[in-house]
């Protein structure tokens, strides 16, 4: 039996619920009982088809939603977050150097001749 190529709200739901489950369509559509990308693509375009339209972008604000959720709980938890000390003189303010800093705004400059007003365009001095 073939890929399924046929609208149908079951199909739709399926996908739909898999989707805010944190699944993508690419890894949906590789299974064989489910249609190829390209047809779920067409459905979304289709506009006879608005209210699953609305229901897979729903499904993807939940896929975001959890995902938000997650990268939020992970920043937060610091269980797994450590620090090696070397010796019991460290300290984080004795052992910084400054970063060193690249700026290609000090090589752009506008010319100025000494008699003349400013010119129009950007000359670029070479960085040392």
């Amino acid at each position: 039996m073939g890929r399924p190529s046929k609208f149908s709200q079951a199909l739709a739901e399926k996908i739909c619920a898999r989707i805010a489950d944190r699944e993508s369509l690419r890894s949906i559509c590789r299974d064989e009982d489910m249609p190829a990308k390209s047809t779920v693509l067409s459905w979304l375009a289709d506009e006879d088809k608005a209210a699953f339209r609305a229901r897979y972008a729903l499904a993807r604000e939940i896929m975001a939603d959890s995902f938000v959720d997650e990268m939020v709980e992970i920043a937060d938890n610091s269980s797994d977050d450590w620090i090696e000390k070397k010796n019991a003189s460290w300290s984080a303010s004795a052992t910084r150097q400054p970063a060193p800093v690249r700026s290609t705004a000090s090589a752009w400059r506008r010319p100025r001749p000494p008699n003349r007003p400013p010119e129009t365009h950007w000359k670029r001095d070479p960085i040392l």
